[in-house]
């Protein structure tokens, strides 16, 4: 019997969810650490300063104490470091150390480049194609559903299918 086309579009993005992405790992690290190197560095591209460990928790749509665990573990590795806030002491922000600021930069770059292998795979054009029409797939769950992110946390710290 023949696949239909939405039986086809459900296998693929399945198995597109499924990909490894290893190139995005930082090294040492879980998965679920890696994402959270790169929230903390994405904030500090566009805040200049840490986040609060509730502002890391609310990004990742994870509880507060499973954040903290994590940083915990992370400071640990000395990737992070927590210090308060120099415009008011009562708040502490979480910080890369400079370790934690090569390490995750180098996965960036591994990262960077095996999407640019992917890029040279498909020619630029169909590789535009491929973002516009992810693109438009996401937006189409969301109006539909809201967030594509599970309910109540994210796959990366456990509370997917996905360790």
């Amino acid at each position: 019997m023949e696949e239909t086309l939405s039986q086809k579009l459900i296998r693929l993005l399945r198995h597109v969810g499924r990909v490894q992405w290893y190139g995005r790992m930082v090294e040492g690290c879980t998965y679920g650490e890696s994402i959270l190197l790169y929230v903390i560095l994405r904030h500090l591209r566009m805040h200049q300063r840490g986040p609060k460990v509730s502002e890391l928790g609310s990004l990742l749509r994870v509880k507060t104490p499973s954040v903290t665990q994590m940083i915990n573990g992370l400071e640990l590795k000395g990737l992070v470091e927590r210090g308060p806030d120099p415009e008011d002491r009562r708040v502490v922000r979480v910080r890369l150390t400079d370790e934690g600021l090569r390490v995750t930069r180098g996965a960036e770059e591994a990262m960077r480049k095996e999407m640019e292998g992917l890029i040279g795979r498909l020619g630029e054009e169909r590789a535009r194609l491929l973002a516009e029409l992810l693109s438009e797939v996401i937006q189409y769950f969301e109006e539909k559903h809201g967030s594509c992110r599970p309910q109540g946390g994210h796959a990366a710290f456990g509370e997917g299918d996905r360790s």
